[in-house]
């Protein structure tokens, strides 16, 4: 892989070429050009592994793009935006750009309208030449994407295009872009030496770990939601009786809306059940219900992991908002000598403070789901199968607050590769 002729061909094909050396340079380069502007993005995992979207929203800029809010309107706005943003399936190291597609929507964006158009990509899509180039589109990154989908098509299976008759291909186009399309106002190639690795085998497991949890919770508690308990009470009788029999007479439950948006309040010491809890005389109610009730009992028992959480709250909110902007500058200003990559390591310790609070975090919820398990088993609130339900239930929570550590401490570990990379420049 060749970038430097790479750079000096593309330029020769009149795009404009920017090199980064991490994703937080090209993040930060891209928010500075990019300001109070409409932003159209095409479908690409890259911009999404960069968390562009959010950052050009917070930037003051309207954001289309259907992988937020799916639909053809949001599609018609994207490719109308005065700056479209995508990737690249591949780049040869002659200057063409290939791009493959299904519905076509990210390949309009890219070569009709007056408009700025940013295509990023990390340096591991860079092929010796356009044959090769073509080869990587079609064998790795469609497949790929195909597999993100439920489609039937021969390539799932032996990882290689078939160029198949099916119907629920997504590969039906295929774009090269020789240079700027006429009338266009900027084409401008983001390259990014980060190959964006530490995301894909770091991070990214971490996060479907967090989503399949938290769908584990909401369909455990759908399965469950309408069985009612034999006892006929509700959520909130079920925590009164339980904060009772605890002396927690003082604290007072409250009802909130939303679906299982329970909580303990510590600083306005109240239980608070959500709409599928309060009224609900299911068993899985009755056990939520129970947990946050676990929580109150833990802050009238001083119990320790509640204290310590209690203690580095407000430093965990501060490097909670200043740990990535200086981790970025770090890296930005990384180029400038060494000593400036300290400033990314203190972000890194900052972002530790959210990791410590998750796992500190760990202790305190599996003890308010054994604090509940127990008080309803001794009670007799539930029993049998209604019991098993209600542990279901919060068992499946109790994995939601490990997979959030595992995606703090995978983010850490990736932030801590990228700088490491950088002093080793």
């Amino acid at each position: 892989m060749d970038i430097e002729k790479t750079i000096k061909n593309l330029e020769a094909r009149h795009f404009s070429v920017r090199h980064f050396k991490s994703g937080g340079e090209a993040c930060a380069y891209l928010l500075g050009e990019i300001k109070d502007t409409s932003v159209g993005i095409g479908g690409s995992k890259t911009v999404d592994q960069l968390g562009l979207y959010d950052k050009l929203v917070d930037n003051g800029n309207e954001v289309f793009w259907h992988w937020r809010e799916p639909g053809l309107e949001t599609l018609d706005k994207e490719n109308a935006a005065k700056v479209f943003i995508s990737s690249a399936n591949a780049i040869a190291e002659t200057g063409e750009i290939i791009n493959i597609d299904g519905r076509g929507n990210r390949l309009a964006g890219q070569v009709y309208g007056r408009k700025t158009v940013y295509i990023i990509a990390g340096t591991n899509k860079i092929c010796p030449d356009f044959e090769s180039a073509v080869f990587r589109a079609r064998n790795t990154a469609a497949v790929q994407n195909c597999k993100r989908f439920p489609a039937k098509t021969p390539c799932k299976t032996d990882d290689k295009c078939h160029d198949c008759r099916s119907k629920e291909r997504i590969c039906n186009a295929m774009l090269v872009l020789w240079g700027p399309m006429m009338d266009m106002d900027k084409v401008e190639i983001i390259l990014i030496d980060e190959e964006l690795w530490t995301y894909i085998v770091l991070v990214l497991p971490a996060m479907l770990f967090a989503m399949w949890a938290s769908s584990r919770v909401n369909s455990t508690f759908k399965r469950y939601k309408n069985t009612r308990n034999s006892r006929g009470l509700t959520g909130a009788q079920a925590a009164r009786w339980v904060l009772d029999r605890n002396g927690l007479t003082n604290v007072p439950i409250e009802h909130i809306s939303g679906s299982l948006t329970d909580h303990y309040d510590p600083s306005a010491n109240v239980v608070r059940l959500s709409d599928d809890v309060y009224g609900s005389t299911s068993t899985v109610a009755i056990g939520v219900a129970c947990h946050e009730v676990g929580h109150a009992i833990q802050h009238a028992t001083n119990y320790a992991p509640v204290k310590i959480r209690t203690a580095i709250v407000p430093i965990t909110n501060i490097g909670a908002k200043l740990s990535v902007p200086l981790i970025i500058l770090g890296l930005i200003l990384s180029s400038f000598g060494e000593v400036f990559v300290m400033i990314a390591y203190v972000g890194c310790a900052l972002y530790g403070l959210v990791t410590i609070f998750q796992l500190v975090t760990l202790p305190t919820e599996f003890n308010a789901s054994s604090r509940a398990l127990k008080t309803i088993e001794e009670t007799n609130l539930l029993q049998g199968e209604e019991f098993k339900q209600a542990k279901q239930v919060l068992s499946a929570a109790a994995m939601t607050y490990v997979a959030a550590l595992a995606v703090s401490l995978a983010q850490l570990m990736r932030f801590l590769i990228i700088i490491g990379g950088r002093r080793s420049d």
